[in-house]
């Protein structure tokens, strides 16, 4: 399950990222250094929130 879950993630952030750094690079006139910045960084900041969130198995619950 858990590899499922990255595989998907993965996917989706080829088939999204590359399309919005596009848009993004367009819109700042060719400029990609800024571009990158404004993409990658609120990605980086989701990314933390959420490995914070996560929340680990109990020792008796978890899958062995």
């Amino acid at each position: 399950d858990c590899m499922a879950v990255l595989q998907f993630c993965q996917n989706l952030g080829q088939a999204v990222g590359s399309p919005l750094f596009g848009a993004v690079l367009d819109s700042m006139h060719g400029n990609w250094f800024m571009a990158s910045c404004a993409v990658q960084i609120p990605v980086l900041i989701i990314g933390i929130v959420f490995a914070f969130l996560v929340k680990p198995f109990p020792a008796d619950k978890a899958e062995k």
